[in-house]
């Protein structure tokens, strides 16, 4: 007869009258799965007393997530995977694809081996970063994966699994400089005389300037804009990318300006509406997974960043091997904060900013045809 009958993706855990003594509630002579039971109770009590003593609510989901992390709740390996199981159940892809390239880069760095909580110190951060270094990881995205895997282990200690405080040495990257082009540069690019042969490059000059005139936006958030859901008689409209910490995407809304229109009359005229209603040729394939349609992404991105700085070069702009897509948002910041004398409480606005920290100052409040004139006026 079975007395316990417990199962999850990781263990499984049964029981008869020939293995359990119901006095005391555990295996007899199995130390491993007393181990592994008395984990799973402990985080059972721990989230009880936090629905009891901190009102929280009580769901199934945080209950089943409460017993994901109770197996095996040393293991770095297992609770990385809970962690982005539970991103991906909140929606939060781009979130959960860091974990994911995190945990991909530990697995190859300690050989596929399990790694223990308690073998996370200074000393294997340190070790972690000069391997990933070795293999031609660059400084910014070992810090990333870093920050990873050190906030899954805090995770672990604000559930009590674990005691000690761990401070990561995070690589910093001197050469992550952001760069700023003047107005007078800018202009230059986007007003450069492209070949009509050179037809991808053609397409990188109207994403820039796209990017640049609608605000500083995103190449993500460019790449899928669509006819029928974002643009909307005067203005594109479109939810701005989540960022980590905040709690939902910010709305935009962007003018149409004169420079916005040519941009889009050029692929209403150019072989007419794509089949798939997106504006831009960049994801042409509806059957792609999310993994897929972002990775075709980076690489128009890059393929983008790499026109972008031959432009740059022909035009005679300094520092142009420094330029990527992510400087139009900064330009846009800097050409009406520094060159304009526009107020940063309107840049902060005409960004989407939803954090003081962001642009030190943040008030809401300006109203929508003040940041149109921004659009309008300042950038050309």
């Amino acid at each position: 007869m079975s007395l316990v009958n417990y199962r999850s993706d990781n263990v499984k855990l049964t029981a008869n009258t020939n293995n359990w003594d119901d006095d005391d509630g555990c295996y007899i002579n199995d130390d491993d799965r007393n181990k592994t039971l008395a984990t799973i109770e402990r985080r059972i009590e721990n989230y009880l007393e936090r629905v009891n003593v901190n009102r929280e609510t009580f769901t199934l989901q945080s209950f089943e997530q409460a017993l994901v992390l109770a197996v095996d709740a040393t293991s770095f390996y297992s609770l990385i995977e809970a962690q982005i199981k539970d991103l991906e159940e909140q929606g939060n892809e781009g979130y959960a694809r860091t974990f994911r390239h995190a945990y991909s880069a530990v697995k190859r760095f300690t050989g596929n081996k399990d790694l223990e909580l308690t073998n996370l110190d200074r000393s294997w951060s340190q070790k972690f970063t000069r391997y990933m270094d070795k293999n031609g990881c660059g400084a910014n995205t070992i810090s990333i994966y870093l920050r990873a895997v050190q906030r899954v282990y805090n995770i672990a200690r604000e559930n009590k699994l674990v005691k000690d405080e761990l401070n990561f040495d995070i690589p910093s990257d001197d050469t992550n400089k952001k760069w700023v082009l003047s107005k007078k540069s800018m202009m230059s690019i986007i007003n450069a005389d492209i070949p009509e042969s050179s037809k991808r490059m053609r397409h990188s000059l109207n994403y820039i300037t796209f990017a640049y005139f609608a605000g500083g936006l995103n190449f993500m958030d460019l790449a899928i804009l669509k006819w029928n859901k974002n643009i909307d008689g005067e203005y594109v409209i479109y939810h701005r990318r989540k960022l980590r910490g905040q709690s939902k995407k910010k709305k935009m809304m962007v003018k149409i300006t004169p420079q916005i229109a040519k941009i889009l009359n050029c692929y209403k005229n150019d072989g007419g509406y794509l089949p798939n209603g997106y504006i831009f040729p960049i994801v042409l394939d509806l059957q792609l997974t999310e993994d897929k349609k972002h990775a075709r992404i980076k690489n128009a991105r890059k393929r983008t960043n790499i026109h972008f700085r031959q432009i740059a070069e022909n035009v005679s702009v300094k520092d142009y091997d420094k330029l990527s897509f992510r400087v139009l948002r900064d330009t846009f910041a800097s050409v009406l904060f520094n060159e304009k004398g526009r107020p940063i409480e309107k840049v902060s606005q005409a960004m989407g900013h939803s954090d003081i920290r962001t642009t030190q100052i943040y008030l809401k409040g300006f109203d929508q045809d003040v940041i149109d004139s921004i659009l309008e006026e300042d950038l050309y």
